[in-house]
C-alpha cells in the first residue's frame, strides 16, 4: 500500500511540474534578505496565471565555521500594474550556523612561599556553538519595477520562528535552548528580471 501511495504522489508531482514548466513565465535572479525569503542569492519565476515561486540560499563554509541559508517562497500576484504589483506570499527558510573556537582560560593558583605569590596557569579550551532557525509564514508585499528589467520588492510576513541553540563549553555546563517567536521582520529583494 505504501509503494502505491509513493508512486501515485510521484506521478501527481511530476504532472504538476510539467504543467508549471510549460506555462510561460518571467524569471529573475538577484539578492534576497528576510526571515521567510532566506538570505543570499535568489532565483524566482512568475507565471502568467499570477503565481510564482522563489528559491534562495547561500553557503559559507570554512575551517571551524559553517553558515548555511536556504529559503523557498510561493507568490500570488494580486494586480499587475505598469510599474509594480502587490502580492501575497507564503515562505519558509532555514538558517544553520556551526562554530568551533578555542578560548584561553587563565587560572590563578596560590602557591605558598613562592615569588611571586601567585602563579598563573593557562588552559586552552575548545567551545562549540550550534544554532538552527526555521521560519515560516504568510506575508503581503509590493514590488516596484524600475529601468527596464530591475525590480525591488519589500514584504512583511508574519513569520513564525522555531530556534534551537546548543552550546558546548569545556569549562561550563552545556547550554541547550529552544525558542518560539512570531516576528514581523521584512523581506527585501533586488532582482534582475527577464
Amino acid at each position: 500500500m505504501t509503494r502505491i501511495n509513493v508512486r501515485r504522489n510521484t506521478l501527481i508531482g511530476l504532472t504538476l511540474l510539467i504543467m508549471i514548466a510549460n506555462t510561460s513565465a518571467h524569471q529573475g535572479i538577484g539578492f534576497v534578505v528576510g526571515p521567510t525569503y532566506g538570505y543570499g542569492l535568489g532565483y524566482n519565476r512568475y507565471f502568467d496565471n499570477g503565481y510564482g515561486w522563489q528559491v534562495s540560499g547561500f553557503p559559507y563554509v570554512e575551517d571551524g565555521n559553517r553558515n548555511l541559508n536556504l529559503g523557498f517562497t510561493v507568490f500570488k500576484t494580486l494586480h499587475e500594474g505598469k510599474s509594480g504589483r502587490p502580492f501575497i506570499s507564503l515562505g519558509t527558510s532555514i538558517h544553520h550556523q556551526y562554530e568551533v573556537w578555542e578560548e584561553v582560560y587563565w587560572k590563578d593558583t596560590y602557591i605558598p612561599d613562592s615569588e611571586p605569590s601567585q602563579q598563573i596557569n593557562q588552559h586552552l579550551m575548545k567551545n562549540t556553538e550550534e544554532s538552527s532557525i526555521f521560519a515560516i509564514g504568510p506575508g503581503v508585499g509590493l514590488e516596484w519595477k524600475f529601468f527596464e528589467n530591475f525590480a525591488f520588492s519589500i514584504g512583511v510576513p508574519m513569520a513564525i520562528f522555531f530556534e534551537s541553540h546548543k552550546n558546548r563549553f569545556e569549562s561550563r555546563p552545556n547550554e541547550d535552548e529552544f525558542k518560539f517567536a512570531i516576528r514581523p521582520y521584512p523581506n527585501v529583494a533586488l532582482m534582475y528580471r527577464w
